[in-house]
């Protein structure tokens, strides 16, 4: 055992109490812009008791603390670790009131929090403990990090056969879900050409055949095809009509036509009509005027449609333009319909010529065929796309993959369905395969759909291997037994729930951990967005954010052994009132529905993979239906389904559904498997206003972690940014600072190099380690001049404001010989794909001593400085020097 552990062990034990640190945290009136005063309150009592527990004054300084640990996959958390190990090697980890941590920086960040809460029963001397280990670089802690952080990888095929059997089973999974309710569709289609319709043909022909009298053509149809047929109903009742019914309303007179036009229309439709019955084209004038009847049913109820929702609107010139928007919508969906059966009918058709008599035993032989030839290539797609070669953007070349593939597929689900009718001669035999499919359909769809779409994904895989590898390396029992040593095999006392996972308990930080929620369509218009796709969405000890004006706090169960989590939604007091409804909070049009709302039980491995969710089908703003389907297809999904508690429509601030609306929303319970794996293939997310949210990487919100620092406005922040910018860019950092400003008005303003001499007497060593953003930025060999920068942070309505210490992962020159010596090896250190999970020793290494001699510096002299440096630029802002 090393001195510094049994140094650590002798602090351990139990001594006075020492006198209450006073935690100075922005007061309740100037915060109550971006965060509600009770959930404020409630963690100003938190911090303020953990720093009792600490009870060393002299190494706390007033005002409270905040760091954020980026993103960026494995690389990022062993960056993280070492610019964490620098901290504790300084007694400045104790300092650390709130931990941000987003993706990569969860894992690590998460290994710091499950520290602490080993030390829960026992909290006096916890943080010296912690401190001792983490700064010695043999700990058992370390090293187990060292030994296992390779084990997180889960994106690829090749390697581990039990990663390889893993993915495989879960692409099989879903494409049998998928394939089980398209086998349905099929046969209900084949089911009407095979025997509906071809049956009643059958029986009309001998009828027509002596109805001489009628001149009717005996052979109108000779063959129907459904998808056919369906397409011209489509062509003649939707998308027609529409086209048309835009120009006969009057654009000047309310609910009126224009009379001019309504005039051409009748007549050139009354001659067509006439010239095509005298050719005997009867099917035709069917057709037109079918056309003609409902493009007059589309005007009366685009005008009802518009009257409902706006009484009177259709009287002004504004509600005549709602009335031709209602036109432009309708039509666009018929239109995509329109395409959608088209492809079908054209797929059908090359399905129907493949094989006309081929069996079921060989038409599946042929479907697992094409699943063995596509795995792989969709797999290696979408890792590619992932890994920034597509940059996320709907390129021709993953549109073409993603349609051959799922064309591809469709043939073969459409060749096993006619196998199932044998091409019409045994419709008995496929009315049985129908109803069977149907209820395994039901049966996975109904009571398994959480269940099998996440489980199915790549999330459960990372959050097993996170617990074992980041949970787990403070978990005593894998130290000193040869069982517990197997990072293969999950062990006690690894997880924990995060309903009890308090850090701050044994005096730690309150840990926040950034998720995604999804938001790919917008809720009131049903378009889909072009900007964030989202909203970040935090949990931590108190309660649940979202987004910057919605907030839940936990509440105690009623029974103590009831592990489910439930929420309560913050009074927002003098907070502005949302555009949208209010994710947490149940309309009460009925006094038996509770305030309270029960959402998802979670592990903190749960939430600690879903914020490292990288492979997500919408994990981005600039992903496009292209990626997503390969994604999906590919079953690349690390993404999460979580249950809010509250039913779709069921909000407060969203109007009282329908009965059309119930009917919907119990029918889609049904399908809830299906529904969910199509709207990930298809990218079709609605965001946390309905009852199951889709979650995925934080980084795609934030991926530095600061947007709750400053939401919170925290005095001292520090922010270790380990994203990648292969460009020697700051893009994390430029996206972060527009949307602290949007959503909360703070200004983050990097210094200068004159105002950064006119900070006064820094400590030496922290004087050399700052600069300005031009000297963090990376040169095209690589280098830059400075790891760190100094920023002040300004909130709207507020005198006070905070400072941000930034640290970059950067090569300066001065790093250990090893560290150089392996970037001069591998060029793109410490911008490398976070693609890369699997570390070697020389690539972990490199990272976390990266990240200690970044901060070394930064932190020998404690963290007393910034909150000098806080003094110094409030003081000027009040003499009016900046």
């Amino acid at each position: 055992m090393s001195s510094a552990v049994r140094t650590a062990d002798r602090a351990a034990a139990p001594h006075p109490s020492a006198p209450r640190t006073v935690v100075h945290p922005p007061v309740p009136d100037d915060c109550c812009a971006t965060f509600p005063k009770e959930f404020h309150e409630r963690e100003g009592h938190l911090i303020r008791e953990r720093r009792t527990l600490i009870g060393d004054r002299s190494a706390l300084p007033d005002e409270s603390v905040g760091v954020a640990l980026s993103g960026g996959g494995v690389r990022s958390a062993t960056f993280n670790l070492g610019f964490l190990q620098a901290m504790a090697a300084h007694r400045v980890l104790r300092t650390i009131d709130y931990l941000s941590t987003v993706s990569g920086g969860g894992y690590i960040g998460s290994f710091l929090g499950r520290f602490y809460t080993r030390f829960i029963n026992r909290p006096k001397g916890a943080v010296d403990v912690v401190e001792a280990r983490l700064s010695d670089d043999a700990s058992p802690e370390i090293s187990w990090l060292r030994r296992c952080s390779g084990y997180m990888t889960v994106a690829g095929v090749a390697g581990a056969p039990v990663t390889t059997a893993v993915v495989l089973r879960s692409f099989l999974t879903v494409h049998a879900v998928i394939g089980a309710l398209l086998v349905v569709v099929f046969n209900l289609f084949n089911l009407f050409r095979y025997w509906a319709v071809e049956g009643f043909l059958n029986h009309l022909r001998p009828w027509l055949s002596n109805a001489t009298r009628l001149s009717l053509p005996v052979d109108f149809i000779t063959v129907v095809d459904p998808w056919l047929l369906l397409l011209a109903l489509v062509v003649v009742t939707c998308f027609l009509p529409l086209s048309i019914a835009y120009w006969l309303p009057s654009f000047s007179r309310p609910q009126s036509y224009e009379r001019s036009r309504l005039l051409a229309f009748v007549i050139c439709n009354a001659i067509a009509f006439m010239m095509l019955l005298k050719a005997g084209a009867w099917t035709i004038a069917l057709g037109l005027l079918v056309t003609t009847i409902a493009a007059f049913i589309w005007v009366e109820a685009a005008w009802a449609t518009a009257a409902l929702k706006t009484p009177d609107a259709t009287g002004s010139p504004a509600g005549r333009a709602m009335v031709r928007a209602k036109f432009g919508k309708w039509l666009a969906w018929a239109m995509w319909v329109a395409a959608t059966v088209l492809g079908i009918e054209v797929l059908d058709e090359l399905a129907l010529r493949l094989d006309p008599a081929m069996p079921v035993t060989a038409a599946l032989g042929v479907f697992c065929l094409t699943f063995a030839f596509l795995f792989g290539p969709l797999r290696w797609m979408s890792l590619r796309l992932f890994t920034g070669a597509a940059e996320h953007r709907l390129n021709v070349r993953s549109l073409l993959l993603a349609a051959a593939s799922l064309a591809l597929l469709l043939i073969q689900w459409d060749l096993v369905s006619h196998a199932m009718f044998q091409h019409g001669a045994d419709i008995g035999a496929g009315i049985v395969w129908t109803a069977v499919s149907f209820a395994i359909s039901v049966l996975l769809g109904r009571f398994s759909g959480t269940l099998i779409v996440n489980w199915s994904s790549l999330q459960l895989l990372s959050a097993a291997r996170g617990s074992r590898t980041y949970l787990g390396a403070s978990n005593p029992y894998r130290q000193t037994t040869a069982e517990g040593a197997d990072v293969t095999s999950p062990q006690p006392e690894d997880d924990i729930a995060f309903s009890c996972y308090r850090p701050d308990l044994a005096g730690g930080p309150l840990h926040l951990i950034n998720v995604f929620v999804n938001r790919s369509v917008d809720m009131t218009s049903a378009h889909r967005t072009s900007d964030r796709q989202g909203e970040n969405m935090a949990v931590g000890p108190s309660g649940v954010s979202v987004g910057p004006d919605s907030h839940g706090i936990w509440v105690a169960g009623e029974e103590r052994d009831d592990a489910r989590s439930r929420l309560r939604a913050v009074d927002p007091g003098d907070l502005p009132a949302p555009d949208l409804p209010a994710p947490f909070v149940p309309r009460r049009d009925s006094q038996e529905r509770p305030c309270v709302i029960q959402t998802s039980p979670m592990q903190l491995s749960d939430w600690m993979s879903i914020s490292g969710s990288a492979f997500s089908p919408d994990q981005s703003a600039g992903t496009r239906l292209g990626t997503s389907l390969i994604y999906g297809l590919a079953n690349v999904r690390a993404g999460f389904w979580w249950d809010s508690g509250i039913e779709d429509g069921d909000r407060a601030g969203e109007p009282i559904p329908s009965t059309a609306r119930r009917f919907w929303r119990w029918f889609k319970r049904w399908f809830r498997t299906q529904e969910w794996l199509l709207a990930e293939f298809t990218g079709w997310f609605v965001g946390p206003w309905r009852r199951y949210w889709y979650l995925s990487d934080g980084g795609s919100a934030d991926a530095l972690g600061l947007y709750e620092l400053v939401r919170r406005q925290v005095p001292i922040i520090i922010c270790a940014d380990a994203t990648r910018d292969v460009d020697g860019g700051l893009a994390a950092l430029a996206n972060a600072v527009r949307r602290v400003h949007i959503d909360f008005g703070a200004e983050i303003e990097f210094l200068s190099p004159a105002e950064l001499e006119g900070l006064g007497a820094l400590p030496r060593s922290v004087g050399d380690a700052l600069g300005t953003l031009d000297e963090i930025r990376s040169a095209p060999d690589g280098r830059s001049r400075k790891h760190a920068a100094i920023a002040r942070v300004r909130y709207h309505g507020s005198s006070e404001q905070s400072v941000l210490l930034y640290v970059k992962a950067t090569m300066t020159g001065d790093e250990p010989v090893d560290v150089l010596e392996y970037q001069r090896q591998h060029h793109r250190f410490p911008d490398q794909s976070v693609l890369d999970q699997s570390l070697d020793e020389a690539q972990w290494e490199s990272y976390r001593k990266l990240g200690r001699h970044s901060a070394n510096p930064l932190f020998s002299p404690g963290v007393r400085w910034l909150a000098d440096v806080r003094r110094t630029l409030s003081s000027a802002r009040r003499n009016g020097d900046v």
